[in-house]
């Protein structure tokens, strides 16, 4: 039906000339206007006061492979010393417990994550160990299991277990045992059922034995994750995103994909693969990623929710309210190259570089990628 036509009367008045008009403006709102996509309602995710490791990424461990570090800010030429590689961490000395710990580097995983940790015990006690708090303490349910996972070598063939431990206050929560360590790295995977339900709970990690033990990337994870995806997200928050349905979904975000100078600048490639073999970085807002959550679980969660991935890479810029640096042009080809492989990883065939990748990963389709955002502002 045809709506009546609207008559707006303005008066103008001209302060130079005053003089004053009439205008009239017919408007027939029976007719569509302009055709709007139906895409652009979304969200924007960025690892902004710990939104990823410690929220959206389901890990219940922080600084799982001893990884933090003091950082240099290359553009304020300033170091921060706020970061250590034992942050979270802390002894558990228990009946006469004597050991020592201290961060290595010499016989690293990989060279991505070269940091781990020695645990010298001298005399084993009824504890001697580690304890991780988490990201401000561990929830754990009372009868659910807690998947977990870590890296073990010794100096020598040892035949005594580690145990590790969910503990409530000082009570054990759950536990479960580790035997077969050599003199090789071996990552160990297994549960460990909870008797207590408290959101404030602690992992812990001790030897039954003398002599020297190396640990690296211990892991946990909640009972239950996103669509029950390994190295998934917390489900809560997964589905409150879900919940909006989005169009879109954009990541990793604004200002930590072109970083706080050229060197800081968020790499996609480092953030996809084996997840003890990501290269973990800082980022602006003055902390560190692991990159658990990485490239290829953004796409599997735009996949889970129904939305359009909309990844975010450096264009060369870095932040630009950060002292901005910009790569010359003569540089600029590891960029290009980056975007190129992107859409390979995403959409390739499995016969590619970038598409095999995906495909060992555990997605041998594509994930049908349309849009990339390049951030140079």
């Amino acid at each position: 039906m045809k709506l009546q036509s609207l008559l707006l009367t303005l008066l103008l008045i001209s302060n130079m000339l005053h003089v004053s008009a009439q205008v009239l403006i017919t408007s027939d709102l029976s007719k569509p206007g302009k055709s709007i996509s139906n895409d652009l309602v979304g969200v924007f995710f960025e690892d902004i006061n710990f939104a990823a490791d410690g929220g959206l990424y389901a890990e219940l461990i922080q600084n799982r492979s001893f990884e933090y570090h003091p950082y240099t800010d290359s553009v304020a030429n300033v170091t921060y010393l706020t970061s250590q590689p034992l942050d979270a961490w802390s002894t558990v000395k228990r009946g006469n417990a004597l050991f020592s710990i201290s961060v290595k580097n010499e016989q690293p995983i990989n060279t991505n994550n070269p940091n781990y940790l020695e645990i010298n015990v001298l005399y084993e006690g009824s504890d001697a160990g580690i304890r991780n708090t988490g990201f401000f303490g561990i929830p754990i349910e009372e009868g659910k299991s807690y998947p977990y996972s870590v890296y073990l070598r010794s100096e020598v063939e040892i035949d005594f277990p580690v145990v590790i431990k969910l503990e409530s206050g000082l009570l054990n929560a759950g536990s479960d045992t580790i035997t077969g360590i050599t003199t090789s790295w071996k990552k160990f995977e297994g549960t460990i059922t909870s008797t207590r339900t408290n959101d404030n709970a602690t992992l812990v990690l001790s030897s039954r034995g003398k002599g020297k033990l190396y640990v690296d990337m211990v892991s946990l994870f909640p009972y239950k994750t996103f669509k029950n995806r390994k190295n998934g997200l917390r489900e809560d928050l997964a589905q409150s995103i879900a919940d909006l349905k989005p169009r879109f979904l954009r990541f990793p975000g604004g200002c930590i994909s072109h970083g706080r100078g050229i060197d800081n600048m968020y790499r996609w490639k480092e953030t996809v693969g084996d997840v003890a073999a990501r290269n973990p970085n800082w980022n602006l807002w003055g902390y560190h990623q692991t990159y658990g959550l990485g490239f290829y679980e953004y796409f599997l969660f735009s996949e889970d929710i129904g939305a359009i991935p909309l990844p975010v890479i450096p264009a060369g810029v870095s932040c630009q309210f950060r002292n901005r640096e910009i790569v010359p042009m003569n540089q600029m080809q590891p960029f290009v190259d980056d975007a190129l492989d992107l859409v390979e990883f995403a959409n390739g065939d499995t016969s590619t570089t970038w598409g095999r990748l995906r495909a060992q990963m555990g997605h041998p389709e594509p994930f049908n990628l349309e849009y990339i955002r390049p951030k140079r502002t």
